[in-house]
């Protein structure tokens, strides 16, 4: 395991780095935690092989998927999530003020996951 230093059968979020890096060249510290959010699905804080493999496999039904078909999607969706944001105003920034627990004022992709389904039927 080249990338995995401990042979832990997971990626800490700097190996995760050096992992993007060698395949798309110099990665910020910013990216690379962007990239562990998003493929890190338990949110242990490192992503296993099997966590990538269901990524993987996510982005290539996406690119296999017709991109009109995408984008129909993608704007039924934020439709749907403005109009719940509009409908409760104060209820989305109480349920988003508790998700930010640090109080960095940004939700990190599990705790938006989180926040979807709490606006609304069909938003996750």
């Amino acid at each position: 395991a080249r990338f995995d230093n401990e042979g832990a059968g997971r990626l800490r979020m700097e190996e995760l780095q050096d992992l993007l890096g060698a395949v798309v060249g110099n990665v910020t510290t910013a990216q690379a935690r962007y990239f562990q959010a998003m493929l890190d699905a338990d949110g242990d804080g490192a992503v296993t092989l099997d966590e990538f493999k269901a990524a993987m496999r996510g982005v290539a039904e996406v690119l296999l998927a017709d991109s009109s078909d995408i984008r129909l999607e993608q704007q039924q969706l934020s439709d749907r999530l403005a109009a719940a944001l509009k409908k409760d105003p104060e209820r989305t920034k109480e349920v988003f003020q508790s998700l930010d627990q640090p109080r960095r004022g940004y939700l990190d992709p599990p705790r938006l996951l989180r926040l979807l389904p709490t606006l609304g039927p069909g938003l996750r």
